[in-house]
C-alpha cells in the first residue's frame, strides 16, 4: 500500500520559488527571496535550502534582505514591518515596528551594516538594531531640512559614514556626530 513520505503532525511546503524578487550574495551563498518565501544556494555545493513562515519566518512579502558576513546573520525585512534575524542556530523576529500605532507605511527598504549594528532604512526613518540581539537601540526619525520626516529609501554605510537615499534625495551623516539631529546631516543638491 501506498504511504505519506513525511511524518504525521509535520509540514512540507510546495511554495514556488519562481518570482525572484531581491538577491543577496556572500562569497559561498546566495540568498534570494520570492513572493512568498526565501531560499539559499551553497555555490559550491549547489545544494538548496527553503525557508518560509512554516521554518519561523515571521511574513511573506520580502521587501528587504542583507547577510551579514562578520556576524553569519541574514536580516530580512517585510513590507508589514516585521523583521528576522537568521542566524545559523536561531532566528530572531522582532515585530516592534510592525506592531507599532505609528502611522505610515512600515515597510523595511534597505538593510546596512556596520560595528556590530543593524541600520534599516524605513518610511519612518532609520531604525537602528543591535546585531547579536536584534534590540532597538536608537532611531532617527525627523532628519529632513528643517526637522521634518523623510521617508529612508536606500541606506549605506561606509567607514565612519552613513548615507541615505531619502525622499528629499541624498543625505550623509558621520557617526561621531548626534545623527539624532537633524542640523548634523549634510544634504547633497539633485542635479
Amino acid at each position: 500500500t501506498f504511504s505519506q513520505d513525511i511524518p504525521v503532525g509535520t509540514w512540507r511546503t510546495h511554495f514556488s520559488y519562481n518570482d525572484a524578487r531581491i538577491i543577496s550574495v556572500t562569497e559561498d551563498k546566495i540568498f534570494c527571496a520570492a513572493e512568498i518565501g526565501l531560499f539559499s544556494r551553497e555555490i559550491t555545493e549547489g545544494s538548496l535550502r527553503e525557508l518560509s513562515k512554516v521554518d519561523g519566518l515571521s511574513d511573506v512579502e520580502v521587501s528587504a534582505l542583507q547577510y551579514n558576513e562578520n556576524s553569519n546573520v541574514l536580516v530580512i525585512g517585510y513590507e508589514s514591518g516585521f523583521i528576522d534575524f537568521v542566524f545559523e542556530n536561531e532566528l530572531i523576529s522582532v515585530s516592534d515596528i510592525a506592531r507599532s500605532n505609528l502611522d505610515g507605511d512600515k515597510s523595511i527598504n534597505d538593510v546596512a551594516f556596520s560595528s556590530g549594528s543593524t541600520f534599516l532604512a524605513t518610511d519612518l526613518g532609520v531604525i537602528v538594531l543591535n546585531t547579536s540581539n536584534a534590540d532597538i537601540v536608537e532611531n532617527y526619525v525627523q532628519i529632513g531640512s528643517g526637522g521634518v520626516a523623510v521617508e529612508v529609501l536606500q541606506i549605506l554605510v561606509i567607514d565612519n559614514s552613513i548615507f541615505l537615499r531619502t525622499s528629499e534625495g541624498i543625505q550623509s551623516g558621520e557617526f561621531g556626530a548626534n545623527l539624532l539631529d537633524f542640523s548634523n546631516w549634510t544634504r547633497y543638491a539633485s542635479t
